[in-house]
């Protein structure tokens, strides 16, 4: 009943807002590295804890039509972004990485982002992609002293997807939890088996782990990392703020009807206070 209740005031909101008002609903707490990878220039800008910082442009990066921005880095054999202070993170802290990717149709295997030593053991972790299945790897010596989950789907070739990892620093593999387009995904489990340190000097490299295992023909944008585990529904709300906001910014007679439905379904638990309550009643019956 509330939802047929509340749509005039969701209607209302919907005509009055701006598509920066959206940035409010992003998670930045912990949030420890970004980078938009959007810039379409001979340099890339991001912002480690705070702290705004460029990097100069590899020559294997190319611009490309994006997701979020205009631009995207597709990547050809080699790292979009390196960045010494981001990442470093012991196998019992919670941490959360996510990117908007397009992956391409040769199923190849590589890391989308990754703080890993892959000449010492493969230690430390990374967003991994294998065969269009996404998951992470955390490590101290590859394989007897480590975790790793992809999920049981694969993810579509050549469409742009919201892929997070959210670990919660049990050392477990039921602690890493893998969304896709917001949605807590199944997953397997290959290893799940830390005791040791996960930590390593190697700098974080967007696109391949240290050395090698570079994931070429993916197009990567709005790389974050957070030092928590991103909640569910953050997760959500992460995956859903560039397609609200491109939403938001289209005129009214284009607006795709299913889209407005799925803001409308957002909305209500996050921005309506009584179907905030009605979310958190039903949420604490299960």
């Amino acid at each position: 009943a509330h939802r047929e209740q509340a749509r005039p005031t969701f209607e209302a909101w919907l005509a009055k807002s701006q598509r920066q008002d959206l940035d409010a609903w992003i998670p930045s707490a912990g949030l420890q590295l970004l980078a938009p990878l959007n810039d379409g220039g001979d340099e890339i800008a991001y912002s480690i804890n705070g702290a705004k910082a460029t990097s100069p442009r590899n020559a294997t990066v190319e611009w490309r039509e994006g997701k979020t921005g205009s631009q995207a880095a597709y990547l050809n054999q080699g790292a979009a972004l390196e960045v010494a202070g981001a990442g470093d993170f012991e196998g019992d802290q919670p941490f959360s990485a996510a990117a908007w990717v397009k992956l391409p149709g040769n199923d190849a295997s590589g890391s989308i982002m990754a703080r890993m030593d892959d000449g010492k053991d493969y230690r430390g972790w990374d967003l991994w992609s294998e065969g269009r299945r996404v998951g992470a790897h955390i490590i101290n010596k590859w394989p007897e002293n480590a975790l790793k989950v992809v999920t049981s789907e694969p993810l579509p070739a050549d469409e742009w997807v919201h892929v997070a990892v959210a670990y919660d620093g049990s050392r477990k593999a039921s602690g890493i939890k893998v969304y896709v387009n917001g949605e807590l995904k199944p997953t397997n489990v290959t290893a799940d088996s830390l005791t040791e340190t996960t930590r390593t000097t190697v700098p974080l490299k967007v696109g391949q782990r240290h050395t090698g295992s570079p994931l070429s023909g993916v197009t990567v944008e709005d790389v974050r990392i957070y030092a928590r585990a991103l909640a569910d529904s953050e997760a959500t709300s992460l995956a859903n703020a560039a397609m609200f906001a491109a939403l938001i910014a289209a005129p009214v007679e284009k607006r795709d009807a299913a889209n407005v439905e799925s803001l409308y379904g957002w909305w209500l638990t996050n921005v309506d206070a009584d179907g905030k309550r009605l979310a958190a009643e039903r949420d604490a019956l299960t």
